[in-house]
Order: C-alpha cells, then structure tokens, then sequence
C-alpha cells in the first residue's frame, strides 16, 4: 500500500530521465522520506504542543482527533497538488543501449545464487536493519536523553 504513494512520480520522472532512473529514485524516495521526517515533527507539534512528557495529560490524548483531521486534510491537499503536477513526457527520448538494459539471459535460480544477488541482499540487510530499528526507537531515545 505505501508504494503507491511513489510508483506515479518514478514513472513520471523515468519517462523524463531515462538514463537517470537511479537518480529519479533516489530523488523521489528521498522526498517520500523527507516527508515522514517533516510531518512526524508537524504531527507532534499537533497533538503535543506543549510538549508535556509522559505521563501525558488528558490535553494530549484530547487533540489526537483534531491531530488527525488536520493531518488528514493537508495529506488530502498535497496529494491532489502533487497528482495534477504528475505528467509523463510523451515526446520519444533517445535512450542509448547499455550493458544494464541488456537481458543477461540468467534464470530465477541463477539469478538469486548470483553473487550480485548475494552482495545486494546482503547490503540491505547490513543497512536496512539497523536504520528501521533505529527509526523506530529514536523517539524513545529522544524522550530519554531529554532532547524533548
């Protein structure tokens, strides 16, 4: 469900920048994450604007409504904005060959015993999870460190 909030603009930003795709993700996913960032802090401002720490009182667990209807709203209105400002190139771009949009010819077995394969994966889990952990404690160590 939540890669189809950037599926639309890679596609869009892949039909501008074909030899850029690693780029137009990396743009693109970087915005998704900015965007997490930002309104976690925005979110929190919302329903804490005090900011109290816990125990909270009611006042806090009070505005989690008005919290969500206001997030709801401006999510509504960037969506809208961001989709009517989508728009695919419909001229032809020239796309030179290359070694990489080339089939290699590999099945699925060899494909995932590839050591390409082997050293991807393995960069995804040396990096992926320690930063999902990370993401997900960080407000924990924030609130413990007193950085609140």
């Amino acid at each position: 469900g939540i890669g189809t909030a950037y599926n639309a603009p890679i596609v869009a930003g892949w039909s501008w920048f074909p030899q850029k795709k690693g780029a137009v993700n990396g743009v693109v996913l970087t915005g998704f994450g900015a965007g997490g960032f930002i309104f976690n802090m925005i979110g929190t401002k919302l329903i804490n604007p005090e900011g109290f720490s816990s125990p909270f009182p009611p006042s806090v667990s009070e505005s989690w409504p008005n919290m969500l209807r206001t997030l709801a709203a401006i999510y509504a209105a960037m969506s809208i904005a961001g989709s009517l400002l989508i728009k695919t190139n419909d001229r032809p771009v020239a796309v030179k060959a290359s070694s990489a949009t080339q089939a290699d010819g590999m099945d699925f077995t060899e494909a995932i015993t590839s050591k390409r394969f082997i050293i991807l994966w393995s960069m995804i889990l040396a990096t992926a999870t320690p930063v999902l952990n990370m993401a997900n404690m960080y407000k924990k160590f924030a609130t413990n460190s007193g950085s609140e």
